[in-house]
């Protein structure tokens, strides 16, 4: 998101425009050398990912198959099923599929009111008590008041009242969290 690349735990979530690489392993246990095949990527709402050929592996052998998936303008538990075809039957077929649930919120909303051209000295409030998480759960607030000696007061919570010694333009920074840990930031 936002550039950034980051290795997400399970609970998984992401939100939509988000570009998530799964990454499959895929390993013989067997004590015989496996056949080449396929791995297939399935969502229950968003259907066939795609798929990834893999070579033949010995015995013990290990192979990974990466699937990038664009994260869609849906809401909820998407469920992805990875499936392993050879060709051939195995000796334990349970283990050749495999599912993960991706939960698909959205990020958090900042809506921020500050008032226009305070005066010096005055104390004005900074307030983000309207901010909210439009897939539901609460959210958390930090406001961030840049001084006119380059510092940075900071203060958590959805309201701060503030006044600056100075006159001029200075920065104000609201930070929101959501549940899932999902952020959006408002300057």
């Amino acid at each position: 998101r936002s550039g950034i690349i980051e290795a997400i735990a399970s609970p998984y979530d992401a939100v939509p425009g988000d570009i998530v690489t799964i990454s499959v392993p895929i390993v013989n246990d067997g004590l015989m050398q496996a056949t080449p095949g396929i791995v297939e990527a399935f969502g229950s709402s968003t259907g066939t990912m795609g798929s990834e050929e893999f070579p033949s592996l010995p015995s013990l052998g290990t192979s990974v198959a990466n699937f990038q998936w664009e994260v869609p303008e849906i809401m909820g538990n998407e469920l992805i099923s990875f499936s392993i075809d050879t060709g051939e039957s195995d000796g334990n077929p349970s283990n050749d599929v495999a599912e993960i649930f991706v939960y698909i919120g959205r990020l958090p909303y900042a809506d921020v009111s500050i008032p226009s051209d305070p005066l010096t000295l005055t104390n004005i409030t900074i307030d983000a008590t309207s901010s909210n998480d439009p897939d539901g759960g609460e959210v958390t607030c930090k406001i961030e008041s840049q001084m006119p000696d380059g510092t940075i007061q900071s203060s958590n919570g959805c309201t701060h009242v503030q006044s600056w010694p100075d006159d001029g333009q200075h920065n104000v920074t609201v930070t929101i969290t959501d549940d899932e840990g999902d952020i959006s930031q408002v300057t």
